[in-house]
């Protein structure tokens, strides 16, 4: 009988924890496989991580804002799979993953304006598909034909459209086409040949070049409007792309020439009046920046090469070549494009600069699956800290299934083997504390009004030495999640090859990887590439409870994701329904009782230099400068969210008295009472997709050594940007690599055109 294999699982974030619940979903995994998970300090989660603070009303401590996508399909899978086989009864909390996971459809931007700062907010259509079904991503073919459909949708409903009257008049290109009975001209035109619209499009086509290379750059938009031909050629040149575009991707060429010139009499049109009309300005900047996408996507030759042909270029970068209009480039749209996946400079001060960078496929990839082919919502919302919706119900049910969680283990080193330097030798780790003995190992979740949770900090009552692990947690810092902590651990130790692991599965981000893989990255190329190239930055967080409604501060419609606000704090979400999830007392003075919970994120400027882990008091500088940063931002800002929850005397400044504190501090002295957090630990960093650098992130399966394999967002996954669904894509192909399962990863390969 064979020995099963020996796999170390180094880190608890979503990419190794998905790499555990997918190599255990296997029949008769334990036949094959032995496998224990390694987590520094005492939750699983990584940059997902949760907690519940006891000592004030278990409230939910989160590392930021998060929110699932509606494309996220790999993710959701195997969160109905582990739902399923938890089997929470009827009635409990979050009992099923769709009571856990809600659909969210407000979003929005803010928008900088000469006037100031102006909400920019849509509603999202919600459709019947359920997210984690199963279904194949759609093809780049099909994508860039729904965006056809979009853009001409927007036109239709933008002012720039064109009248009922005109729209009933028909488009003159389909007049040639001849009724046969009275049916609408949409079924005549989809019944004209292939050649009847090509000969459509180059007669308009030809009389359009006609007018814009002669005197209409003379007399401008008005010749066009004079001779009945504005808004209603316009939406001719759409609806003949789309009639194209439906038929087959043989008519490129033609459909670029349409929408070049709707592009540019779109620009005619608008440019006197952009700067002083805000409806149109918006639908100006929607339409111009999905026609540029159209453009520069054909003339790339995306359908037959892939986005990935795109990641030489920086986003903004590719929108100038293809012609996009400055104030589509800087618009709101385009920087929160930016914020939502970090793509700052880290050594930015103000976070978002002309520094910022992202890769322009990866992005229009996002974005495409974000817009155009989500399932159920755009967006869904958890209904409790991340922690609680998705880390726990994986831990419980992987310790069900027989996986070993070795929780206080901070790894520290992979060092390679020397006698067979294609593989890892040992893996050095530091056991932080010791477990007491005879309660049979750490429990590390606690009971919030029924729900399993993970808390803010370590149950001291199951560590020896707990008491004093507490009393200098803060004082101290023995906090075991940071790199400058001044705990001294309880023993290092090493695990061997052949005889603790035989393969190692590395869940760790790839911040803390310079030092984890010093050895690798000194000796292998590709591993030096990846670490240098593939860059990282700092985040920061702010959760506030405010004792009026949402409406009570002045928000006057629905919950909203709100992106690309002022600087630091760019991103902020209600996330009111955690209330319910918390324990507050029933009665309580209205000053001590949360009905709003507001988080914010954004990117936090590194430090200069960043100090070696001797420097115990860098994390409490680094918390000062967050909440230093808060309460400067939370003086100049609130009122675009809150209008009512302002001073009387200072519009602009928040009402500090309307903080939730039970501490009955008053001013800003309650602004101690809410929760900041500095990611600034190696492993929290956020990955960023810097242009050029997608080819250096290293695959799941292709670490370059035989027994180690990459599991995490910042590998070579098919999406190749930071968030859950990257994240769960590279769990399942490093359990794929391992043991050939799952063979499907949904999205992993653009679906491209053969020639």
């Amino acid at each position: 009988m064979n020995t099963p294999q020996k796999i170390a699982i180094l880190g608890g974030g979503v990419g190794a924890v998905v790499t555990a619940f997918e190599l255990t979903s296997q029949p008769d995994w334990q036949k094959r496989y032995d496998i224990t998970l390694y987590q520094m300090g005492w939750r699983l989660g990584g940059k997902g991580a949760s907690g519940r603070n006891a000592e004030d009303h278990q409230r939910i401590e989160e590392h930021g804002i998060h929110v699932w996508l509606g494309f996220y399909e790999n993710a959701f899978s195997a969160m109905r799979r582990c739902y399923s086989e938890l089997g929470r009864n009827p009635g409990q909390p979050l009992a099923t993953w769709d009571e856990a996971f809600k659909p969210w459809k407000y979003v929005g931007v803010t928008e900088d304006t000469p006037k100031g700062w102006v909400l920019w907010i849509e509603q999202f259509a919600t459709n019947p598909q359920t997210p984690g079904s199963g279904q194949e991503c759609k093809p780049l073919w099909e994508l860039m034909v729904e965006g056809l459909v979009l853009i001409a949708h927007a036109f239709g409903t933008s002012p720039l459209g064109p009248s009922t009257d005109e729209t009933e008049k028909g488009c003159c290109c389909f007049r040639r086409c001849k009724p046969k009975n009275k049916r609408c001209k949409e079924e005549e035109a989809d019944e004209a040949s292939d050649c009847e619209l090509v000969t459509c499009a180059e007669e308009l086509l030809v009389k359009l070049d006609m007018l814009l290379s002669g005197i209409m750059l003379d007399v401008g938009h008005a010749l066009l409007d004079a001779i009945g031909m504005g808004e209603r050629l316009a939406a001719e040149l759409l609806s003949l792309a789309i009639r194209l575009a439906k038929r087959s991707h043989r008519h490129l060429h033609v459909i670029t020439r349409l929408l070049s010139h709707f592009r540019k009499w779109l620009w005619h049109k608008c440019e006197p009046l952009i700067e002083r009309n805000t409806v149109l300005r918006r639908s100006f900047i929607v339409l111009d920046l999905g026609v540029t996408m159209l453009l520069g996507c054909i003339a790339d030759d995306v359908l037959f090469l892939g986005l990935g042909v795109l990641d030489r270029y920086d986003f903004r970068e590719w929108l100038r070549k293809y012609g996009a209009q400055r104030i589509t480039v800087d618009s709101a749209l385009v920087r929160g494009s930016y914020e939502l996946p970090f793509a700052h400079d880290p050594s930015s001060p103000t976070g978002f600069s002309e520094r910022a960078d992202i890769a322009a496929g990866v992005l229009i990839r996002a974005m495409a699956k974000t817009l155009l082919d989500y399932r159920g919502s755009i967006f869904f919302q958890m209904q409790a800290g991340m922690g609680d919706v998705v880390f726990a119900p994986f831990y419980q049910v992987l310790k069900q299934r027989g996986v070993k969680f070795e929780f206080f283990h901070k790894v520290r080193a992979l060092h390679i083997d020397s006698s067979d330097p294609t593989q890892i030798g040992s893996i050095e780790i530091e056991r932080q504390v010791n477990v007491k003995s005879g309660i049979g190992g750490y429990e590390p979740l606690v009971d919030v009004k029924g729900l399993p949770c993970w808390p803010s900090l370590p149950l001291f009552d199951q560590i020896e030495d707990g008491d004093k692990l507490r009393e200098g947690w803060d004082k101290l810092n023995y906090n075991l999640e940071s790199r400058w902590s001044s705990w001294t651990p309880v023993e290092t130790r090493a695990l061997r090859k052949g005889t603790d692991f035989d393969l190692v599965v590395l869940g760790i981000s790839l911040g803390a990887l310079s030092e984890i893989c010093a050895e690798l990255v000194l000796t292998n190329g590709r591993w030096r590439a990846m670490v240098e190239g593939v860059t990282t930055v700092q985040t920061l967080a702010m959760q506030l409870w405010l004792s009026p409604t949402l409406a009570g501060l002045g928000w006057t419609g629905a919950p909203t994701i709100l992106d690309a606000y002022a600087q630091p704090f760019n991103t902020y979400a209600d996330m009111s329904q955690l209330i319910e999830r918390e324990v507050w007392p029933a009665q309580s003075p209205a000053s001590e009782t949360p009905q709003t919970v507001a988080y914010f994120c954004g990117a936090l400027a590194d430090a200069e230099p960043i100090p070696p882990p001797s420097d115990h008091d860098f994390p409490k500088r680094e918390y000062a400068r967050v909440a230093l940063l808060a309460a400067e931002w939370l003086r100049k800002n609130p009122r675009l969210i809150w209008p009512q929850a302002t001073q009387s005397t200072n519009p602009d400044c928040l009402n500090w008295d309307l903080l939730v504190d039970d501490h009955t501090q008053s001013g800003i002295a309650r602004l101690s009472a809410q929760y900041f957090r500095a990611n600034i630990d190696p492993s929290e960093r956020y990955v960023r997709s810097p242009k050029g650098t997608t080819h250096l992130r290293l695959y799941a399966g292709e670490s370059g050594y035989k027994n180690l394999y990459l599991a995490g967002d910042w590998t070579r996954t098919g999406l190749d940007v930071g968030c859950v669904e990257a994240a769960t894509m590279s769990g399942m192909q490093a359990s794929r690599a391992i043991s050939g399962y799952p063979q499907k990863v949904v999205g992993e390969r653009d679906s491209l055109l053969s020639r």
